[in-house]
């Protein structure tokens, strides 16, 4: 059996990423090992999922902490260099990306760097020499990569000016869904007939929530439905409180995004105005698209690009006065952008994903 070992500098605990890729080849019979960091209180050291093993390593580490990010790279030393018997290697991000490269000399095995984001705009938000040494790091190690893998397509043209020999976008695109009845979901909130906009995220302050609330906050036929934490949470939960329009869901765990999503005429997502933002193609507009719901965003980040091919989104100016004028102006008239929502399923539907991704391998390995 062909063979490929995973390198996460994360527990999978989860990664849904990584673990729809890592299924995706055991599907189609290649074994997947994940060596994955452990991390600090991570109950488990080593279990089987869908037929992929994950073995958590090295030294346990605390989240948010890049000189213990460091440590614990170089604590999955010895247990990766000890691999043997793997028939390829598929670092994912860049901290992995230099363990990845001593494992291909050492195997003598294909390379695949798969970037879930613009890591060093991501590590480094406000750039700097820190940001410009990970690039620098970056192109140095991608003269020894096989295939890059990412997430959207300006990540892709970046990596090929970067000369990358070979680029594949595999997004963390959905297949298309069908939550059952809205309806139901609208009435718990107390929606009949009125337009409702949703977003469920991170409530960092840089997401435009703030204008979001206060420009639907009492506008009349339409509601605000927000769920998400950290970030501005309290401040989130007293307005909502003040506000009969709006309503405040708290954390929401994953998998009733989609019904959420499917309940609401149109999804808010405005991307940070961050390095790595300008790159970023969220999972939001692709959870939106998998329910045929279009998305309200900025002019930035390839969210833009994405709204601008396929119709399935409106860019608007993300202040209080551009939020409420486009809401007024667009009124029911949001919801004809369902049909061309649903037509753009099927370009970004995991199942494409997944086939590029099997193509891939199909072209590395012997």
């Amino acid at each position: 059996m062909t063979k490929a070992l995973f390198l996460v500098s994360n527990p999978v605990d989860p990664d849904p990423r990584v673990l729809r890729e890592a299924e995706a080849l055991a599907d189609a019979g290649i074994g997947v090992t994940i060596l994955a960091l452990r991390r600090r209180g991570q109950r488990t050291e080593s279990e089987s999922l869908d037929g992929v093993e994950i073995r958590r390593v090295g030294v346990p580490i605390p989240y948010g902490s890049p000189p213990a990010l460091l440590l614990g790279i170089l604590s999955m030393l010895p247990p990766a260099l000890g691999s043997s018997g793997f028939d390829i290697v598929h670092c994912h991000d860049l901290d992995t990306l230099p363990l990845g490269v001593l494992l291909k000399r050492r195997l003598g095995v294909p390379l695949i760097y798969d970037s879930h984001e613009y890591y060093p705009g991501m590590a480094f938000p406000r750039g700097g020499v820190p940001m410009r040494i990970l690039e620098a790091l970056e192109r140095r190690l991608l003269t020894q990569v096989d295939a890059v893998i990412t997430v959207g397509e300006r990540l892709r043209r970046r990596f090929l000016e970067m000369g990358a020999r070979r680029v594949e976008v595999v997004g963390n695109w959905r297949d298309p869904v069908d939550p059952g009845d809205r309806e139901e979901l609208r009435r718990s909130w107390g929606v009949c007939s009125e337009i409702v906009i949703s977003y469920v995220g991170n409530l960092n302050p840089g997401r435009r929530i703030r204008e979001l609330m206060e420009a639907i906050a009492g506008l009349k036929g339409f509601y605000l439905v927000i769920g998400g934490f950290k970030g501005i949470e309290d401040e989130v939960r007293e307005f909502a409180s003040k506000h009969d329009n709006i309503i405040f869901l708290g954390k929401v765990p994953p998998e009733k995004i989609p019904s959420i999503f499917h309940a609401s005429d149109a999804v808010f997502y405005v991307p940070e105005p961050t390095p790595n933002g300008h790159y970023s193609a969220p999972n939001s507009f692709f959870t939106a698209l998998s329910v045929g719901r279009p998305v309200i965003t900025s002019d930035y980040g390839e969210i833009a690009d994405l709204v601008r091919e396929t119709g399935c989104g409106f860019i608007v100016e993300p202040t209080v006065n551009g939020i409420r004028s486009f809401l007024l102006r667009m009124g029911e008239g949001i919801r004809e952008a369902w049909p061309r929502c649903r037509s753009s399923r099927v370009k970004y539907s995991w199942s494409e994903a997944r086939r590029r991704l099997l193509e891939l391998y199909g072209v590395l390995l012997p």
